[in-house]
């Protein structure tokens, strides 16, 4: 019996925003068996007239088996970005929020194909205050950093 055809991903976003954010806001640093990703996410607080925020996200995968597992997530704001201040979290909670922040890792431990069958609520919000939101940027994150290796990779075969 043949093995099964292995199904193209479900991707939320369609193929050229996901190109797109590739190029202009993800960088990924290959050392051995570990992958280091780096996206850049820029959007407005939900109050206070739409403030900038911009926000990094770092991810250590480890390559395993033909599948990258999460080793490592995290998001703070990128240095020197000050809008973060006037989200109503952090008006809230200062420190602590952006802490809080910083310990979710959504997925760690899990592959990153797992992505695809997480469940999470659908809040494009450009602020951080709900976890709904930042649960969502962070699929954003994992589909964009699976579709750059999955098309650098057929790119590989293809050569």
């Amino acid at each position: 019996m043949a093995p099964a055809a292995q199904s193209e991903p479900q991707y939320s976003f369609n193929e050229n925003v996901l190109q797109k954010w590739t190029r202009e806001r993800l960088n990924i640093e290959e050392r051995g068996r570990l992958l280091y990703a780096a996206f850049r996410y820029e959007g407005t607080t939900c109050m206070n007239t739409g403030h900038q925020l911009v926000f990094d996200f770092h991810i250590t995968l480890e390559h395993e088996n033909d599948s990258y597992r999460i080793k490592t997530a995290q998001c703070l704001p990128a240095a020197g970005a000050q809008g973060f201040e006037l989200m109503c979290d952090f008006i809230e909670r200062g420190d602590e929020f952006i802490h809080s922040i910083s310990e979710e890792s959504p997925l760690k431990g899990k592959y990153l194909k797992d992505i695809f069958a997480w469940k999470r609520d659908y809040n494009p919000s450009a602020c951080f205050c709900s976890s709904s939101s930042r649960e969502y940027k962070w699929g954003l994150v994992y589909e964009v950093l699976h579709y750059a290796l999955s098309w650098n990779k057929q790119m590989s075969n293809n050569q």
